[in-house]
């Protein structure tokens, strides 16, 4: 008992001295669009002890518009108070679960056809949307097409191990947006 009280204090010092994001300079980065930079920052001080779900959803929706989705789990235990809350931890368990089923369907062969989930506008949304339903034409070398709108969408899988699902976004013929998940 003795070694943890030292322990405690020294985290609890730690946070109120800084070493901790600081909450304020958070919402500056998600304002400003540095939404990778808001959702590390965010995690630091979540995991530091900013519990406040408000402050969650925030760094949830950062880190989605930055595509790390994996910490969305532990973002969305505090959104419960409020239908807000809990319809923004459905759609950050629904990021978990199209990432994760497109994964599995990309890899091992997974049917997910027939299988709906709730639709947002994120881009795993998106293509898991169109997968689901067989809305894709298959290319030469096995990736996916996806005609949504104005943009194309090609989804393939990487050569190296493990695998990352690769989903490449073009307008106009030109890439705009490359994202990957594993």
């Amino acid at each position: 008992m003795k070694r943890i009280i030292p322990l405690m204090t020294l985290l609890a010092l730690l946070t109120l001295s800084g070493y901790g994001a600081d909450t304020k300079q958070v919402l500056a980065l998600y304002r400003d669009g540095d939404y990778l930079q808001a959702c590390k920052s965010g995690l630091s001080a979540y995991y530091a002890g900013s519990r406040e779900a408000h402050f969650a959803a925030m760094v949830g929706m950062a880190c989605a518009k930055s595509d790390m989705i994996n910490p969305l789990g532990d973002l969305q235990r505090p959104l419960v108070t409020t239908p807000s809350l809990r319809s923004t931890a459905t759609f950050f368990a629904t990021l978990q679960l199209a990432k994760r089923l497109l994964y599995q369907h990309f890899v091992d062969g997974l049917e997910i056809k027939g299988f709906t989930l709730p639709k947002y506008d994120h881009i795993l949304s998106i293509v898991y949307d169109h997968v689901s339903r067989g809305d894709y034409t298959t290319m030469e070398h096995g990736e996916m097409l996806i005609v949504d709108g104005q943009r194309n969408i090609i989804v393939s899988l990487s050569r190296g191990t493990p695998p990352r699902v690769l989903v490449d976004e073009y307008e106009a013929g030109q890439r705009i947006r490359r994202h990957w998940y594993k």
